[in-house]
């Protein structure tokens, strides 16, 4: 187990260090870009960890709500985690979405959003920036989605 908040607390600190070096305004807005990418990463990551100490809470959901397939749109670092762990839970991924699709990773086919058929119950987004654009563009198609954040609050 990982304390991804504790490693993202690090970040704004050492961030504030080098921030009192920095002269110009442009590097600063930058750096302070950077830093805040990074602790959106670190947030999501964590949430991820909390989400997945829960995969009984996720099948007696998926059970209520009768959902039978998952999609996961996004396979960085935090899909391929919510993936693969899922996957060993015993919950079926039936399709994993990515603005980089059309590949194939560790035998996973991973498709752009217009080569999917969106079959599934389910679309759980795994992106670090705000998937606000995401969620809507995925809505059009008439189905459900849910931010790792929003699962994390759901499932307490």
């Amino acid at each position: 187990s990982c304390n991804f908040m504790g490693m993202s607390q690090s970040i704004i600190e050492v961030g504030k260090l080098i921030e009192k070096e920095l002269t110009d305004e442009k590097e600063k807005k930058v750096w302070n870009l950077c830093v805040k990418r990074y602790c959106q990463r670190f947030k999501v990551l964590n949430d991820t960890e909390l989400i997945l100490r829960k995969t009984e809470k996720i099948k007696d959901f998926m059970r209520k709500e009768n959902i039978k397939n998952i999609a996961i749109y996004g396979y960085g670092q935090v899909g391929q985690i919510l993936y693969l762990k899922l996957q060993n839970a015993g919950i079926n991924i039936a399709e994993v979405i990515d603005r980089r699709g059309g590949r194939t990773e560790s035998g996973q086919i991973i498709r752009k959003l217009e080569e999917s058929e969106l079959m599934e119950d389910l679309i759980i987004t795994t992106t670090i920036i705000d998937d606000s654009d995401i969620k809507k563009c995925l809505r059009l198609y008439n189905k459900r989605v849910i931010t790792i954040e929003e699962m994390k609050e759901m499932l307490g």
